[in-house]
């Protein structure tokens, strides 16, 4: 598996996050990326509760974020998950090299009042 938080102005999705996608990024605004390559390791729970997880660490490592944004594989469960479990705002579809991404916000407020904790 990997796992990975970053700052969303280092990361190449600033590039697509602009006209049209209704975010404004700040400074310390967030973003992650998680994969689970094994498929025993694979699911709704597993991936609810290491995904939650890591929202609530970018969260908590930098008090001035206001939102941690991503860009899931579009059509995948792995969104479908993310939108039980944690109140993301779908922002816009668009395209990468190597995926069609939904562009998603997730804001502080938001998490820590509606996010559904394991």
């Amino acid at each position: 598996g990997y796992m990975e938080i970053g700052f969303v102005k280092e990361d190449n999705v600033a590039a697509f996050i602009g006209a049209g996608c209704n975010i404004v990024v700040g400074e310390h605004d967030q973003n992650t990326h998680f994969l689970v390559g094994e498929e025993k390791f694979r699911g709704g729970k597993r991936y609810q509760a290491a995904n939650t997880s890591m929202k609530h660490l970018a969260f908590l490592r930098d008090p001035r974020t206001r939102q941690i944004i991503g860009e899931p594989e579009y059509g995948k469960n792995n969104l479908k998950i993310q939108e039980r479990f944690i109140p993301i705002e779908k922002k816009k579809r668009f395209h990468l090299p190597h995926k069609t991404s939904m562009l998603i916000a997730l804001s502080r407020d938001r998490f820590f009042q509606e996010g559904h904790f394991v």
